[in-house]
């Protein structure tokens, strides 16, 4: 019998947008997955800049579940919020855009089943943190392109879930990221 973090082998595709609002005020709002988790997020931020730096402070909130069925006869599924508080410190070198992002992960409700059988439950925790480093370049007009790597230090990784153990203890799990900005 294989594990199930053997068999969950799928990038996690993530859209985001973002409008902004008057003051320097913006909402945004996302969905991401990885066949067998999502998560729809929400949230706001304050950005502004000072030649060549930025900085935006945020607050996003997310609801998110996953479903794991029939896999050697494996059926748990789980479910919860996460809240998102969040700082990015943007400096600009002619075209190019660096970015160091951090975020507290808050996880205000979380329900773990088996079958219809509610087996764990936890609210309000302080599941971890993350810290990410981007660079942004200009491809055409106003698209760029967007690379990045992030650390995440948590006891709750939302996009693998089925594979968690379950010790109560921090993993370590590094996210390469590349994307484009429309």
């Amino acid at each position: 019998m294989e594990a199930a973090s053997s068999l969950i082998r799928a990038p996690l595709f993530e859209y985001k947008a973002l409008y902004g609002l008057p003051s320097q005020f913006a909402v945004t709002g996302g969905v991401s997955s990885n066949i067998v988790t999502f998560q729809l997020a929400v949230g706001a931020r304050w950005q502004t800049e000072l030649e060549p730096f930025s900085i935006a402070v945020g607050y996003d909130i997310a609801y998110w579940f996953g479903r794991l069925k029939s896999v050697d006869g494996f059926d748990s599924s789980i479910r919860g919020w996460l809240n998102y508080p969040n700082l990015s410190v943007g400096y600009r070198i002619e075209d190019v855009a660096l970015t160091l992002s951090g975020e507290m992960i808050l996880s205000t409700h979380l329900g773990s089943f088996v079958g219809d059988t509610e087996v764990a439950s936890d609210v309000n925790t302080i599941a971890g943190y993350s810290i990410a480093f981007y660079v942004e370049q200009p491809l055409w007009k106003n698209n760029y392109l967007l690379i990045g790597v992030k650390s995440n230090y948590t006891r709750l990784y939302y996009p693998l879930w089925a594979a968690f153990s379950t010790f109560d203890r921090h993993f370590y799990i590094p996210e390469f990221i590349a994307g484009f900005i429309l």
